[in-house]
């Protein structure tokens, strides 16, 4: 229980230690007052529109005045997949902001604002945004990543230790050691996934606390897709803990087979893991789904069979008796060790003296059903079960290596995003940890497995050696799991590149200034080619004389094509044309010209996909 425990605590550190920013998984393409925009006239309303389909809790838009007052009258909307809007009441002149906190489609919270003025108020200060709008959700976001990292960890080493406790234990400690780990695993998970529900409804509305006492943000969340997730996570969980129960009982007493209940428990909790994040954004969806499905299950077999090795190997190597108590009349209850000069009182699962024979306390084991082969010293039995887990975990690692190359193709695309998007350098990270697993199982298999089976000269060598490079594996297994849980909260590489949608970045184009260029839909032919310009606080600069590109094919060697683009809204502009007609790299330069003296460039490369 310790090292089960230990495990999922070092998953938690790992998280913690690697966490990378939110990066948000849709964007917003639009708002209605544009942000910073100057009205003549007060709006009845305020929209958001985004780049791909959004969920909205209740209170997800919010509009203040320059006092902190909410003026919306918190009648929200939805006209679209992908728009949002919120009424208002009678403005006055001066200076609002409004708020947005939504979720995109693969279950991430994405949040921002805009401002805008009525009139000939006067606009509100940073200072005053700040306070309105807040600088983040607190430790909210980390906490879900620990605990999704938590959650995914438990149900993974729960439904492996469970085929571990039916399909490579043949001893009873294995089997008790076995199912001991599947009811942690699955007792740890129903917790964590119990507590991803009211981390996100926090996530989306902002409330902290208070979502406790907002049945209607509750409820958002439980229909969410994390929810519908959720529900169905514990209902795998509850299967999985029922067939760990039933398996104390006889077998004519077990209503249903414990096979069954092993299958059902994993379909639906490892299911579950499908049913949100990536798999339900990235295209194609069926290779994401497969992929996913294969891959969480084939890390089943591997991350749960493990932890039970480790936990099998750590005991001592004895004699276990499997007579019935009516054949060990005369000896008191006491097991008889192999080469030893008496009898010792028989040894439990935690090391301990235990006065009750291994038959009598572990109901698990069916007494009609021992044969001589069972009778055999432990450390053979150990090597047995070993020998089996070796074989299942090389073969899981190199599905998992399939499976989860299908799914970064589709998540990639392009050998450029490895190396020039932050998801693209944690996949690396995470290839190369499984790489290191499938070098040690493969050692583990090939090498130390033989020495140990074969009870020659080497096999204590093989043995303590084998404990070390088990160890590693654990080791190597929390970092895994830390880097997987950073992973699915990162916006996929293909998307940061451009290459599966619209292209847009943020580079500095000052000091203190920063220009966000956007090219959508990034596809040879027709695009827009936007251009906002942005102070040191992320909100639009409107003292700009002007805004030009120049564009160059790098690899046709064609331009630079000058091009003026229209101003859209304050600090944005916007070119529609055909420049882009070549596919390839191109070079686009953004000249600003912040007064009649002084112009500022930067160059960003786009690479424009096909049409």
């Amino acid at each position: 229980m310790r090292l089960v425990l230990a495990l999922l605590a070092a998953v938690a550190v790992l998280v913690v230690a690697v966490q990378a920013p939110g990066w948000s998984h849709a964007s917003l393409r639009a708002s209605s007052p544009s942000d910073g925009e100057s009205l003549a006239s007060a709006p009845d309303r305020v929209s958001f529109t985004f780049n791909e389909e959004v969920q909205a809790t209740t209170g997800a838009l919010r509009v203040f005045d320059g006092a902190g007052a909410r003026v919306d009258d918190g009648v929200q909307v939805q006209p679209a997949p992908d728009r949002v809007e919120v009424g208002l009441g009678d403005l006055a002149d001066g200076g609002y902001v409004a708020t947005f906190r939504v979720t995109s489609a693969d279950g991430h919270v994405i949040r921002g604002a805009i401002t805008f003025r009525v009139g000939a108020g006067a606009a509100l200060d940073d200072d005053t945004v700040a306070a309105l709008f807040g600088g983040g959700s607190g430790p909210v976001p980390i906490v879900a990543t620990v605990v999704r990292g938590i959650d995914l960890g438990a149900t993974l080493v729960a439904v492996g230790a469970l085929l571990a406790a039916l399909g490579a234990a043949t001893t009873v400690r294995q089997r008790r050691l076995a199912t001991q780990t599947a009811e942690i695993a699955a007792w740890t998970a129903v917790v964590a996934t119990i507590l991803t529900v009211p981390l996100q409804a926090m996530e989306t509305s902002g409330l902290g606390l208070g979502v406790f006492g907002s049945m209607s943000v509750m409820g958002d969340a439980v229909t969410s897709s994390v929810g519908i997730a959720a529900f169905t996570r514990l209902a795998g969980l509850a299967l999985v803990v029922a067939t760990v129960v039933t398996l104390e009982r006889p077998p004519e007493r077990r209503p249903v087979p414990p096979a069954a209940g092993l299958v059902g428990g994993a379909v639906l909790a490892l299911g579950s893991l499908a049913l949100d994040g990536h798999t339900r954004t990235v295209e194609p969806a069926w290779v994401m789904l497969v992929g996913d499905l294969v891959h969480v299950g084939a890390a089943a077999v591997w991350a749960g069979g493990l932890v039970v090795l480790a936990r099998v190997l750590t005991g001592r190597d004895r004699r276990t008796d499997m007579r019935e108590p009516s054949d060990r009349s005369g000896d008191g209850g006491v097991v008889p060790v192999a080469g030893g000069s008496g009898p010792v009182a028989p040894v439990g699962t935690d090391g301990d003296p235990d006065t009750t024979s291994p038959v009598e306390q572990d109901p698990l084991h069916d007494h009609a059903a021992a044969t001589p082969d069972e009778q055999v010293d432990t450390a053979a039995e150990n090597a047995r079960f070993l020998a089996t887990f070796s074989s299942r975990a090389l073969w899981a690692m190199l599905v998992v290596a399939v499976a989860g190359s299908a799914m970064s193709w589709a998540l990639v695309r392009q050998p450029r995003a490895l190396v020039t998007t932050d998801y693209g350098w944690i996949l690396v990270a995470k290839v190369t940890v499984v790489g290191l697993i499938v070098l040690v199982a493969a050692y583990n298999r090939f090498r130390l497995v033989p020495a140990v089976t074969a009870a020659g000269a080497e096999e204590a060598a093989a043995r303590r050696q084998l404990r070390t490079t088990v160890r590693l594996e654990v080791v190597l297994l929390v970092v895994l799991l830390g880097v997987t849980a950073v992973l699915v909260n990162t916006r996929p590489a293909a998307e940061d590149a451009g290459i599966s949608g619209a292209f847009d970045t943020v580079v500095a184009l000052t000091d203190d200034i920063d220009v966000n260029v956007v090219v959508d839909p990034n596809r040879a032919g027709a695009n827009e080619i936007h251009a906002y310009v942005l102070d040191d606080t992320g909100r639009p600069l409107d003292a700009v004389e002007e805004v030009r590109f120049e564009l160059t094919q790098v690899d046709e060697d064609i331009g630079p094509i000058e091009r003026t683009p229209l101003p859209a809204g304050p600090g944005h502009w916007v070119l529609t044309g055909s420049e882009l007609v070549v596919p390839g790299t191109w070079q686009v330069t953004t000249v600003v010209a912040l007064d009649r003296f002084t112009e500022e460039r930067v160059d960003v490369e786009v690479v424009v996909n096909p049409s």
